[in-house]
């Protein structure tokens, strides 16, 4: 029997290599006769590089230290993928912008700024990059991407022509765009792929906002919104993905000229999942909590997608179930566990994942023992 194990990471658990093996691990123990494929996967955010340079061989990581975390005055060091023989690069938002890089108490999304990202991206362009994909999960700011084209040139005015800092409380104030300084970075040769899920959303209270805040960057953004259009010419922000990373996804198609596509389908073409399934019994996917989400883009519904015309039929694991059963199967699911099956095991579970996931793979039956 041959099984392709294509996990994502499980949020604040494991990652998705992690989260493979262990499953690998558990399928192993019922049957060693067992041939089992890996492929960590990721949906454009957290863990996102780690699968690409899982899944694309010649890969290595890049170390820039000293660049600007998501508050002002911040200083992190980050990392991107590179790959030497095609010119590509793989950045994560959250490297450098990223919520968890920001404790609970000081999280302020008027003031945090995506102009971290914008030097890794700058960084990669200066080592001679044709292609970014950028991973737009995990961000800590509400910028409109402001820092990021910042970083690239980008100047942002208020009415009486005065710079205004590239951060979420100057979006409703924007009333001149110059984009003429960009040339120091220029990345307009370059392809550039937004990688993200269709859940997902531009600001949330996880980022520090207040109800009023939220209005106020809900505001900002659709401001900023009309002067890219007004002044420069460029396409509404108002697509599919534009609000990814706090309205970074919108300013890759606006101001970079990029295009956003679902991470779960790039990393599952990349690493040639389908292919892979056509000879496959089973493969099995998981997440941190299946509801309805996980079927909008994310790593569940790419690998459903990739299933879909061939053999492979598609088992589910993830810390917590919260779709019925006939959803499930109408969606193509055949077999499913959860970690935490009640709400009070869910502490059971962080405390020991591998555990968890390996007895979770056992009560999934599908092995050949």
């Amino acid at each position: 029997m041959k099984i392709v194990v294509a996990a994502d990471s499980f949020k604040g658990s494991l990652t998705a290599s992690r989260a493979c093996q262990a499953v690998a691990d558990a399928l192993l123990a019922l049957d060693p006769s067992l041939a089992i494929t890996q492929v960590p996967m990721a949906d454009g955010g957290e863990g996102t590089v780690h699968a690409l340079l899982s899944n694309k061989p010649g890969g290595e990581t890049i170390q820039v230290e000293d660049v600007q975390g998501p508050l002002p005055n911040q200083r992190v060091d980050a990392s991107y993928a590179w790959w030497p023989g095609e010119e590509s690069a793989a950045i994560e938002v959250a490297s450098a912008s990223g919520l968890p890089l920001v404790p609970k108490a000081l999280r302020d999304p008027l003031m945090a700024s995506s102009y971290g990202t914008g030097q890794l991206i700058q960084h990669a362009v200066e080592r001679g990059a044709r292609r970014i994909f950028l991973g737009l999960g995990g961000s800590a700011t509400v910028d409109g991407g402001l820092g990021l084209l910042s970083t690239l040139g980008w100047r942002f005015l208020d009415a009486v022509g005065r710079e205004l800092s590239p951060c979420g409380a100057s979006l409703e104030r924007i009333e001149h765009i110059n984009p003429s300084a960009r040339d120091a970075c220029d990345i307009s040769a370059i392809e550039v792929i937004g990688l993200s899920d269709v859940a997902a959303h531009i600001f949330g209270p996880q980022k520090g906002a207040t109800p009023q805040q939220v209005s106020q960057l809900d505001a900002g953004l659709e401001h900023f919104n009309r002067v890219v259009q007004e002044q420069l010419g460029l396409p509404s922000l108002d697509v599919p993905f534009a609000g990814a990373a706090g309205g970074i996804g919108g300013a890759v198609i606006a101001c970079l000229g990029g295009t956003l596509q679902p991470g779960g389908q790039v990393i599952a073409d990349c690493c040639g999942l389908e292919a892979l399934l056509e000879s496959a019994d089973w493969v099995i996917t998981g997440e941190g909590k299946l509801d309805s989400q996980s079927f909008q883009g994310k790593v569940v519904s790419s690998v459903l997608e990739c299933a879909r015309n061939t053999k492979a039929k598609v088992a589910v694991i993830a810390g917590q179930v919260a779709v019925d059963e006939r959803e499930l199967r109408e969606r193509g699911v055949s077999a499913w566990q959860a970690l935490a099956p009640h709400e009070a095991s869910i502490a059971d579970a962080m405390r020991d994942p591998i555990e968890h996931l390996r007895r979770a793979t056992s009560r999934l039956g599908i092995s050949g023992a």
